[in-house]
């Protein structure tokens, strides 16, 4: 027996009025609208997920150091808007407030509601897409991924044991098992050991506005494919392209005759894209391993620009953010004799 409203429309299906069908006949209202809430969930995302997990992004950009490229790695930041940003720093100096964006025609308080999460004001950042089904944040800050795949494709497995990549090495492309967001404040010091150390000097390279000075006992760029230290005399072109003043100083061996045939080969190189390249004096080592970025951020330590030292060495080097300090160091290094 069917139930009736007021108005004398059946309510209800089959016999006893729990609104279930009977066979041949319409289902009730409820359970069209359920199917209807249903759909609406699943569209909006709620529900059992389907497909591949999207990219997300972690971490946070330096806007007073970061190039072109990163920051198109925001949301909603196109080229346009990039220059757009590249520009205002370069008119009015560092940003002291994140609304100083505002300031640039192209960016309006809407894309700078989408940016905000990801900007910083000191320090250097490593902003990552990540896969929630490849990547998770650890307790620390640090972004840990699943190891590079070896020569053979398993993950962790060695893929060269030369100072070379090669294209049978795709462990050693651009790939970290352990990216750390860095992000200092003037005064502080962020211990790179091992391969922290090849992604923190390229985003402060990719990110230099005003001076790079570079003193470096050992600079072996070479050809092969993936070689790191060849990536990173690239950048030091790439930033003298941008108006960056450039200064590399090599060490002129007295006793390794084929290390400074490479540096001169090197020096060639970056002269030809416009940076300034001296030697040390012939008589006395200048083992150095000095960077100093914009006069305020200072990279020394233990690591030569070598693919093994940028690769898989063990070794450990302090970033440092402190003028006071890169000013004193800037000071020694312009007062080395030269050959």
């Amino acid at each position: 027996m069917q139930k009736v409203n007021d108005g004398g429309r059946k309510i209800g299906g089959s016999e006893g009025g729990n609104g279930w069908r009977r066979p041949g006949g319409r289902p009730g209202r409820w359970r069209r609208s359920l199917w209807l809430c249903l759909l609406l969930l699943a569209f909006a995302g709620w529900g059992p997920a389907a497909g591949p997990a999207l990219a997300s992004l972690a971490g946070q950009v330096n806007i007073n150091t970061a190039g072109m490229a990163e920051l198109q790695e925001l949301p909603f930041i196109g080229e346009v808007r990039a220059r757009a940003i590249v520009d205002l720093r370069r008119e009015q100096g560092p940003f002291s407030e994140i609304e100083e964006l505002l300031a640039s025609p192209a960016i309006g308080p809407r894309t700078l509601e989408a940016i905000r999460p990801y900007l910083a004001l000191s320090g250097l950042s490593t902003l990552d897409r990540a896969s929630a089904d490849e990547a998770v944040a650890d307790e620390s800050g640090a972004l840990l991924e699943p190891p590079p795949a070896g020569a053979d494709g398993r993950p962790g497995t060695p893929a060269a044991t030369d100072e070379t990549a090669t294209p049978e090495a795709p462990a050693l492309a651009e790939t970290f098992s352990l990216r750390r967001v860095i992000i200092t404040r003037p005064g502080e010091i962020q211990v790179l050991c091992d391969q922290e150390y090849y992604p923190a000097l390229l985003h402060l390279l990719q990110g230099a506005a005003r001076r790079v000075e570079l003193a470096m006992f050992v600079f072996r760029a070479t050809e092969a494919a993936g070689n790191r230290p060849a990536r990173i005399a690239e950048e030091l072109i790439n930033a003298g392209r941008r108006g960056v003043e450039v200064k590399v100083i090599l060490e002129h061996s007295a006793y390794d005759e084929e290390l400074t045939q490479e540096h001169r080969r090197l020096a060639r190189n970056l002269r030809q894209g416009g940076v300034e390249v001296r030697f040390g004096p012939r008589d006395t080592t200048t083992h150095n391993k000095i960077i100093l970025i914009d006069e305020r951020f200072t990279l020394l330590g233990s690591h030569n620009l070598t693919h093994a030292a940028l690769s898989r060495n063990h070794e450990c080097s302090l970033l440092i953010d402190s003028r006071e300090l890169a000013a004193r160091l800037s000071a020694y290094l312009s007062q080395l004799p030269a050959s």
